[in-house]
């Protein structure tokens, strides 16, 4: 279909409406193509800056995959020839957009998903600069990342709380000197078995908690929506038991 449609635009000399759909059908059809080259290609057999051309150029910047929307639609506004009013303003909060996320991403501030911002590796550096030997680390395995806190720790070993690994952990807790708890403060593991875990380690032991990157009240109000109970005041935790 785009070869047949590619000769139709071929033999017709004028840009008229016609050549115009028709090209955007090529970009639409050309199968075992992302739709951002088909797009594209479309936009080049189209000649004049019509306005069929600067909304495929806007529809290419939105949907191309695996790009964020402002780098998307820096794209498109740089396809698009003429430098309009509406080229500026865009540019501009593109600008700004960029320069604000960046600041924000560097400095871990307004995340919508805090996971983004754990702080794993601060975490990972008490551990070892507090644990002995004798100590063991769990670490939640349905709320939290074990394998990233394993990445910082290095040679210091951790018990990745799942289901199946309970009964050795618990084994391994009973025996230990102190027992440390990475978690997320939300348990979501089944039978709130992480939370049981850690109340039975830390049985007939000193107990102490830090807490880590705190809600917004916003984010609260929006987990007592959507669970129906309490929302904690912090993302993540860490529990020393001695």
């Amino acid at each position: 279909l785009r070869h047949a449609a590619a000769l139709a635009i071929g033999i017709t000399r004028r840009a008229t409406p016609l050549r115009h759909a028709a090209a955007l059908a090529i970009g639409i059809t050309r199968r075992a193509t992302p739709l951002r080259h088909a797009a594209a290609l479309a936009i080049g057999i189209t000649r004049r800056g019509t306005p069929l051309r600067h909304a495929a150029a806007l529809a290419i910047g939105i949907t191309r995959r695996g790009t964020p929307l402002r780098h998307a639609a820096a794209l498109a506004i740089g396809i698009t020839r003429r430098a309009t009013p509406l080229r500026h303003a865009a540019a501009a909060a593109l600008l700004i957009s960029f320069a604000s996320s960046a600041v924000l991403y560097f400095r871990r501030e307004n995340f919508v998903n805090l996971a983004y911002t754990a702080p794993l590796r601060e975490i990972a550096v008490r551990i070892k600069a507090e644990a002995s030997p004798r100590d063991v680390v769990l670490v939640d395995g349905y709320n939290a990342d074990p394998e990233a806190l394993r990445f910082y720790l290095n040679t210091v070993p951790l018990s990745n709380v799942i289901a199946e690994t309970v009964p050795a952990a618990r084994r391994a807790a009973l025996g230990s000197q102190a027992v440390w708890v990475v978690r997320n403060t939300r348990d979501v593991s089944p039978g709130h078995l992480v939370s049981a875990l850690e109340a039975a380690a830390c049985q007939a032991r000193a107990q102490s908690q830090t807490l880590y990157e705190p809600y917004q009240q916003w984010e609260r109000l929006a987990i007592r929506i959507a669970t129906g109970g309490p929302a904690p005041e912090y993302f993540y935790q860490l529990t020393v038991c001695r």
